[in-house]
């Protein structure tokens, strides 16, 4: 589903802008603009997330979850790179439904798997990445060694 607004250029000129919204088991092909995305804090539910607008296409924009946003950060995507997401629907072990992301055909926990790491090393791995300016690079180097250290004979599966 893509959402379009109308965002006003310097220029003076009207320009269309899409918000792209990922419809379940549809594939969406993305190409990013920039690598990091805009950090946003957003409340729904009484729960305070945040949400990260990553820029792609020629003027489009989509809003990554948390683990939407570590799975592309954990694959190495960066400006200009292509790949596909898709919003799976699965169940839960008491047979509830659940929707997650995969990117390039590959889950969170896939990756979690393939590298051989736990939950708390993806959860330090995206808090590392999340905070671009906030952490010192000698704070943000000793984090990526201890996560390369865990990976050991593994690394050169790594894609960065």
């Amino acid at each position: 589903m893509v959402k379009r607004l109308i965002r006003k250029r310097k220029t003076r000129r009207y320009k269309i802008m899409a918000i792209i919204k990922f419809k379940d088991e549809t594939p969406q092909t993305i190409k990013l603009r920039f690598s990091m995305p805009k950090e946003k804090e957003s409340t729904w539910d009484g729960v305070t997330r945040t949400q990260y607008m990553y820029g792609c296409g020629d003027d489009d924009v989509f809003f990554a979850s948390s683990t939407l946003h570590s799975i592309i950060q954990l694959l190495g995507k960066g400006e200009g790179d292509s790949f596909t997401v898709v919003k799976e629907v699965g169940q839960n072990k008491d047979g509830s439904e659940i929707k997650y992301f995969k990117v390039n055909g590959e889950s969170l926990d896939d990756i979690q798997t393939r590298l051989g790491l736990d939950g708390n090393d993806i959860k330090t791995h995206s808090s590392v990445l999340s905070q671009d300016n906030s952490l010192y690079m000698e704070e943000i180097s000793q984090k990526l060694d201890k996560i390369l250290d865990l990976l050991g004979d593994k690394k050169s599966e790594v894609p960065f």
